[in-house]
């Protein structure tokens, strides 16, 4: 995937947690998101796979060091994040690091 779908792929991903951020569920019924849920929402076509592996394989990059290391980006949702703020400063880390 090209940095620069990447960036756009992570920016509207960023937009969908920020108006709305939970754990444990995908999307709950208020409509709020964890970061595969949004991920689902921005890249929900079926011919988007590549592009949701790698943007999954460039947040868990950014993992690397943190209590998460090795786990998946579900775990850190659900287990480590406090709340939306440092699913937020994830998902700029790793834009920040693709750019």
């Amino acid at each position: 995937m090209e940095n620069k779908t990447l960036i756009q792929d992570l920016k509207a991903v960023r937009r969908v947690v920020d108006a709305g951020w939970c754990r444990y569920n995908w999307t709950n019924e208020r409509g709020q998101h964890c970061i595969m849920g949004a991920i689902g929402e921005v890249l929900r076509d079926s011919t988007a796979s590549d592009r949701r592996t790698s943007l999954l394989k460039k947040l868990e990059d950014q993992l690397v060091g943190t209590l998460a290391a090795g786990r998946s980006i579900m775990y850190y949702n659900d287990e480590v994040a406090k709340d939306k703020r440092y699913i937020l400063r994830l998902i700029d880390r790793t834009i920040k690091a693709n750019s």
